[in-house]
């Protein structure tokens, strides 16, 4: 009868299907990482001015950037400015200019 206290059958249950458990890893795997932000025309514009004064008077930056479903940050100087491409190379490492998300000097 202990069997059918609490919440009834489930008490004494212990399996897991395997479709129930790879379906829990994804969902927890979805949780952590994070969606990129979208930046509206006004903070992209921002974003720019700095980058151009930080490029043109040598000063170091710090980038929050968006890099492989994580946030990611540096700190450094813009060597490079690739308006073409729009992007900017610090530290060695090209970041594309729509994945920075916030950016101060």
């Amino acid at each position: 009868m202990k069997k059918l206290q609490g919440n009834g059958l489930w008490e004494s249950s212990r399996m897991m299907l395997m479709e129930h458990r790879d379906a829990i890893i994804n969902r927890s795997m979805e949780l952590k990482h994070k969606q990129m932000p979208i930046v509206d025309e006004q903070k992209q514009e921002e974003i720019n001015r700095i980058l151009l004064q930080a490029f043109q008077e040598k000063m170091e930056i710090k980038i929050s950037y968006f890099h492989e479903r994580e946030f990611a940050t540096v700190t450094g100087m813009i060597t490079h400015l690739d308006a073409v491409k729009q992007r900017i190379k610090i530290n060695d490492n090209w970041i594309a200019c729509n994945l920075i998300h916030e950016c101060s000097l």
